[in-house]
């Protein structure tokens, strides 16, 4: 079920999670995780140095967690350790190095060998990122795995993701998890949709870019 405001965090997930450093999730009514979440994600994007118009990127930063909340996303917060939950609470922003997203898309339609073909819940996996300065403790596999976790638990039967080709380090990690490439886009943009199938438009509706390239894994 949804978490209500007030109820207490879910418990943290811990997949070969380095000492020192724990995954939380992030809830709506939780501001100052929020906030922690909203600045990883520009720095991310301002690392990427292109335009995300395409993927109505203005509102989803100013709408989150959207559809990355509860029952069907997760917005994971990778957050160092501190003494305790009041430290944590006012140093959020400064214990906050890497965050990672899940939502929800339309169900695919797939095929079971001699089977009957049936539709197949799948999710996106998007803005997995990890600070600079907190890097080389391998948490950004801490993040990944923690995601598959989460798709894992909430019943989804295949995950995507789209990266761009020259970012080789994150492709080598998914490769290893078994994502497999995708010849065609798993989302259309030109016609006026975004991943989810939201109406979007305006003169900034774009096309993905050239150098975007498509995974998928089946759970």
């Amino acid at each position: 079920m949804p978490a209500e405001a007030g109820d207490a965090d879910p418990p943290s997930i811990r997949p070969s999670v380095p000492a020192g450093f724990e995954i939380v999730h992030v809830r709506a009514d939780d501001p100052l995780r929020i906030a922690a979440v909203a600045r990883l994600f520009t720095a991310y994007t301002d690392a990427l140095g292109i335009d995300l118009a395409y993927q109505n990127y203005a509102a989803e930063l100013a709408g989150l967690p959207g559809k990355y909340g509860p029952p069907d996303g997760a917005l994971l917060l990778l957050v160092r350790n501190l003494r305790n939950a009041e430290e944590v609470d006012a140093r959020v922003a400064e214990a906050a190095v890497g965050c990672v997203a899940l939502r929800p898309l339309p169900d695919a339609v797939g095929s079971d060998g001699e089977r009957r073909r049936r539709r197949r819940r799948r999710a996106e996996i998007k803005r997995l990122y990890v600070d600079p300065a907190a890097r080389g403790h391998r948490l950004g596999r801490a993040l990944f795995a923690a995601v598959l976790a989460e798709a894992r638990s909430k019943g989804y039967d295949e995950v995507v993701l789209d990266t761009l080709a020259h970012m080789t380090e994150a492709r080598r990690m998914y490769e290893r998890e078994g994502f497999v490439r995708l010849d065609e886009p798993y989302y259309e943009v030109a016609g006026g949709g975004d991943v989810n199938g939201d109406v979007v438009g305006g003169p900034k509706q774009q096309q993905h870019p050239e150098s975007t390239v498509f995974y998928q894994l089946n759970l």
